[in-house]
């Protein structure tokens, strides 16, 4: 599958996504903390029959321009996000995982007009911890053989390949030596989207919406997830077993599955639209 780059001048910031290909309106993919766009490379391919797939780097990550302020707020990203849609020229249908998740709920409640449709993976409204507990996890390594065992060990269900592609990609040549994750250090120490609440944002959405638990998941609990799915009336919950809460990579093609029957149900609604439009001769 070919994958060019693209970037985009946002908020003073230089972004850069991975496009997949497609036709039609824009399917933009957005990865949680510390992660990439390439971690949605075995989804993105099946997704490109409904549209024109879009894997950005959240700000501060992958190949994107860290904040020389540090603004890592999540209204500050969904912000990022609204900007990149505008310069696609059309309405996207956005797919958040973790933090991506949240800003595209911020996203899609601040600007209803640029999301067509919000697909949220594993993430709560409300957090119990603080922004400052964060995971213990190493940001230096020493070779690439390092980075493929630490990824190996932390994605033990995913794809060989796949696993390989994201680590690959998950780090770049460190000063003095070895290799450094390719994202902000702030992130070693603080995930600022748990000092946020989102209900509101949850409760706001007006647009088809998906929400998708993993099945093992330690961050969506089954009680969060059925409270959610109730309180907001255009959701359909969908549960992918055998999954931890890296979708994307623990089950891809189960991923894939589900985001492309929401997609197409849309894309069907549409073309029955059209043919009753032209039956009736609707000017």
């Amino acid at each position: 599958m070919r994958v060019d780059h693209r970037f985009f001048s946002v908020n003073d910031l230089r972004l850069h996504a991975l496009q997949f290909g497609g036709e039609g309106h824009p399917i933009v993919l957005l990865h949680g903390v510390t992660g990439h766009g390439w971690m949605w490379h075995d989804v993105a391919g099946q997704l490109t029959l409904w549209g024109e797939v879009f894997a950005l780097d959240l700000r501060g990550h992958g190949d994107s321009q860290w904040s020389a302020d540090g603004v890592y707020d999540t209204t500050a990203l969904a912000e990022d996000v609204a900007a990149v849609i505008e310069q696609l020229g059309q309405p996207a249908d956005v797919v958040g995982l973790s933090w991506g998740g949240l800003v595209a709920m911020r996203l899609a409640a601040r600007h209803p007009g640029l999301v067509r449709r919000v697909a949220v993976l594993d993430i709560p409204t409300t957090f119990a911890q603080s922004a400052a507990e964060v995971p213990d996890r190493p940001y230096r390594f020493d070779s690439r053989a390092d980075v493929l065992a630490w990824e190996r060990a932390a994605n033990a269900r995913a794809p060989r390949a796949l696993v390989e592609l994201v680590a690959d990609h998950s780090v770049r040549p460190a000063a003095g030596g070895g290799l450094a994750r390719k994202h902000d250090e702030v992130f070693i120490s603080r995930w600022p989207f748990r000092g946020e609440r989102y209900d509101a944002d949850w409760a706001a959405l007006t647009m088809p919406t998906l929400l998708v638990r993993a099945g093992d998941s330690p961050v969506l609990s089954v009680g969060e997830f059925e409270a959610m799915v109730a309180v907001q009336s255009r959701a359909t919950g969908h549960t992918i077993d055998g999954s931890g809460h890296l979708l994307p990579l623990d089950r891809p093609i189960d991923l894939a599955d589900a985001l492309e029957g929401f997609l197409r149900e849309e894309a069907l609604d549409a073309d029955f639209m059209g043919e009753l439009h032209d039956a009736l001769e609707i000017p």
